[in-house]
This record gives structure tokens, C-alpha cells and sequence, in this order.
């Protein structure tokens, strides 16, 4: 596998004053379900000589995709980096995984799925406003949005809980459901 790393590096021609290449390893137990989301840790190579102890990495998400959507996971990537919001589940890479035959994709990490958070809220009386962390999660996917189609992007599910994420208490969307808009 060294050899293979190696040669990665001296493949590439990286121009620049502040390119590069950076390789991660990443470690999470796929359970065989595809419709959510598994606690991972990536590590950053640094040296050949790094150790990758569990424990020790960074926390991430990872999904799973049908192996023929690693191509579209990884192009969603790059149309996103444009993308600039505390509302959006930003996504680091895209791999395929070849024990499992499946495409994966790797983001921030999450700390529980909408429909389970919103079943652990305490219901509003009908005379109260909504707390100031309810309209600041509003705000923040409303905000997204407009972002979202100024720079010709729209987002199909806003209106199902399944297209959001928490982050212990900020709301995330899940960029799964979003795509360029056709003009």
C-alpha cells in the first residue's frame, strides 16, 4: 500500500504556491443500511509512519450510495464548495469502498437524524411564539436557501424532515437533494 501512496504523489503535477495533496484514511462499521448515517473517523496522512489508532481520528459522518453514484456524489462536491453556510452539511469526499461495493460519502459530523430530535422537543402552547433557537434554525434554512438559488442551485425535499440533520442543536440539510437548476 506504500508503494501505491507513492505513487499517488509523484503522479500528480501540482502547481502553485498553496496546492498540494493530502490523503486520508477513513474507519467506520457499515451495518448493511443505506438510509443513514454511520458515526466514521478519518485520518489525516501526515507520514508514511502515522499511526491510525481508533479513537485517535476525526469525527465524521458517512453515508452509503449504490456504487455507480460515487462519480455524481463526488461532482455534487465541487458544486457545492461555492456553497458558503452554517446551514449546510458540508460533505469532504467522496470514495468508493470496495469491502461493501458501495459508493460512500464523507461530512461533518452529526449528532441525530430531524424526525428523532423533533420526537424529543417539548410541544409549544398554541398562545406562545417559538423559542429564539427555533426561528434562528428557520432563519438559517431560509437564509440557505436564497444563498442556494442566487448561485442557480435549488433543493428538492425542504418539506420532508429526512433532508435535515442535527448538529446537537443547529439544524443541518443534507446536500443529497441538491442540484443546479435548470434555466
Amino acid at each position: 500500500m506504500n508503494s501505491t501512496i507513492l505513487d499517488v504523489f509523484k503522479s500528480r503535477n501540482i502547481n502553485g504556491e498553496f496546492s498540494g495533496t493530502v490523503i486520508h484514511f477513513y474507519s467506520f462499521s457499515y451495518e448493511g443500511k443505506d438510509d443513514t448515517w454511520y458515526k466514521g473517523e478519518i485520518f489525516p496522512v501526515m507520514s508514511l509512519k502515522t499511526p491510525l489508532e481508533k479513537g485517535k481520528g476525526i469525527r465524521v459522518s458517512i453515508w452509503t450510495f449504490p456504487a455507480e453514484k460515487e462519480k455524481e456524489l463526488k461532482e455534487m462536491i465541487l458544486d457545492l464548495l461555492p456553497l458558503e453556510s452554517t446551514a449546510l452539511l458540508k460533505p469532504s469526499f467522496a470514495a468508493y469502498n470496495s469491502h461493501i461495493d458501495r459508493a460512500i460519502l464523507c461530512c461533518t459530523p452529526c449528532t441525530s437524524n430531524m424526525t428523532s430530535w423533533i420526537a424529543k422537543q417539548v410541544q409549544i402552547p398554541s398562545d406562545s411564539y417559538l423559542q429564539e433557537d427555533s426561528k434562528n434554525m428557520i432563519r438559517s434554512i431560509l437564509n440557505l436557501s436564497k444563498v442556494m438559488w442566487d448561485l442557480g442551485y435549488a433543493c428538492d425535499g425542504l418539506d420532508d424532515p429526512q433532508s435535515f440533520i442535527m448538529m446537537d442543536s443547529n439544524v443541518k440539510l443534507l446536500p443529497f437533494g441538491i442540484r443546479k437548476r435548470q434555466f
